[in-house]
């Protein structure tokens, strides 16, 4: 399987997901992400990078949908909204491609492809959770956001 067949997944996986509500609570969205950001998880592993690729494809997809507000990029972190968004999500959808050690580039595709599949459904829940108005699954979307999102460094 090639990178190509990843991201070509990764695209069919956001065109299914479904509309969400605009009655998302952005004051626990900014909380969370701040919990995120001091946390300051480091992700270290293919099942972390798949997991920031799925939260961020899910939430890159509503964004580009015009479901998340201009604003939040103002009030919270400039990734949070598009074209920004589908930038890490992509680059996280990159990373998790990629061999280690003695891996072939088919062993690490296909493992990566394993966890997207595990990993995609969950992230697709919590984010359409957060974004209809569940404020502790919009905390929780957020911590995880904030740990994947792009660090300059």
């Amino acid at each position: 399987m090639t990178k190509r067949t990843i991201i070509t997944l990764a695209a069919a996986m956001l065109a299914a997901a479904p509309a969400f509500a605009q009655s998302a609570d952005w004051a626990a969205a900014k909380a969370g992400f701040a919990e995120g950001v001091a946390a300051n998880v480091p992700i270290a592993d293919r099942e972390g990078y798949a997991m920031c690729g799925a939260f961020w494809s899910k939430w890159s997809e509503a964004a580009h949908k015009g479901r998340v507000p201009a604003e939040v990029g103002r009030m919270i972190d400039p990734q949070l909204v598009a074209p920004d968004s589908g930038m890490v999500a992509l680059q996280w959808l990159m990373t998790m491609t990629e061999p280690v050690g003695n891996e072939t580039e088919d062993a690490a595709e296909a493992d990566a492809e394993r966890y997207l599949k595990a990993l995609g459904p969950v992230a697709d829940e919590k984010v359409g959770a957060a974004l209809g108005g569940d404020a502790t699954a919009m905390r929780g979307v957020m911590n995880v956001l904030a740990a994947c999102r792009m660090r300059d460094e």
